[in-house]
C-alpha cells in the first residue's frame, strides 16, 4: 500500500500529526509517516516490523486485540465507529508513556481477498496534558486554602456576578454548592437591597474578620 492509494499522496510525508496504516487481520503497521517517527521513536524501517499494538500499554492490550478482531471480521468496533476524538495513552520506543488525540478511520477493502485495514491518525498531546494537570493541582490547593480560611472569599466578573466563593461565603449566602451561585449576583439572594445599600456580602467584602 502506498499513500497514494489513500489519496493522500504528498500529505503523507508533510503531516505534523502521525499518520499509521495497519492491516487489520495482521495488525502490521503498512504505512508511518515522519511524524509518526518524531512522536513514537521508531524509524519506518523499524516499524514495518511491529505490530501495532507495540504502542498500546500492557492494561488496553487486550481491549485493542479484541476491537481489531471485531473490526477485520466486521467493519465495525466501537471506536472506529465512534468518529470523535480518542484520549489514550500510548508507548513510545523504549517503553515511556505519552498522551495522544487519536482517530481512526476505516479503510475500504482492499485487494482480492478483501483485507481491511485502519487509519490512525495521532497528536502527541503529552505536554499540554501535564500541564492542565498541574494547573488542576494548582487550582485544588487555591480552592482547599480559601475554603479552610474563616472570611469569606468570593470572586466577581465585570457585571458584579459571582465567579468564585468559598464555603464561608456559601453559608453566607445559604446555599451549599458552588453552582447555585455562579453567575447571580448580590440581589439575587438579598432582593431587598438596593445598589447603594449595604448587603452582608459587601459589608465583609473588604476582607474584615467575623465578629
Amino acid at each position: 500500500m502506498r499513500p497514494e492509494d489513500l489519496g493522500i499522496g504528498r500529505l503523507f510525508e508533510k503531516a505534523l500529526d502521525a499518520v499509521i496504516v495497519a492491516d487489520a487481520e495482521t495488525q502490521r503497521v503498512v504505512l508511518w509517516n515522519p511524524a509518526a517517527t518524531n512522536i513514537f521513536g521508531y524509524s519506518l524501517s523499524e516499524a514495518l516490523e511491529l505490530r501495532v499494538e507495540a504502542l498500546v500499554p500492557e492494561h488496553l492490550k487486550a481491549k485493542h486485540r479484541a476491537g481489531m478482531i471485531r473490526y477485520e471480521e466486521t467493519g465495525h468496533g466501537h471506536y472506529i465507529d465512534s468518529h470523535r476524538l480518542l484520549d489514550l495513552p500510548a508507548l513510545k520506543k523504549g517503553g515511556e508513556e505519552i498522551r495522544i488525540e487519536l482517530s481512526l478511520n476505516p479503510i475500504a477493502p482492499v485487494g482480492d481477498d478483501g483485507r481491511r485495514f485502519v487509519l490512525a491518525i495521532i497528536r502527541d498531546v503529552t505536554h499540554r496534558k501535564r500541564a492542565e494537570e498541574r494547573l488542576a493541582e494548582e487550582h485544588n490547593l487555591l480552592r482547599t486554602l480559601i475554603d479552610n480560611l474563616p472570611d469569606f472569599i468570593f470572586v466577581k466578573d465585570t457585571e458584579s456576578r459571582f465567579v468564585i466563593n468559598n464555603v464561608e461565603h456559601l453559608h453566607v449566602l445559604r446555599v451549599s454548592q458552588q453552582s447555585e451561585v455562579v453567575g447571580k449576583t448580590d440581589f439575587d439572594f438579598f432582593p431587598g437591597s438596593s445598589q447603594k445599600s449595604t448587603t452582608p456580602t459587601n459589608r465583609r467584602s473588604s476582607g474584615q474578620a467575623r465578629p
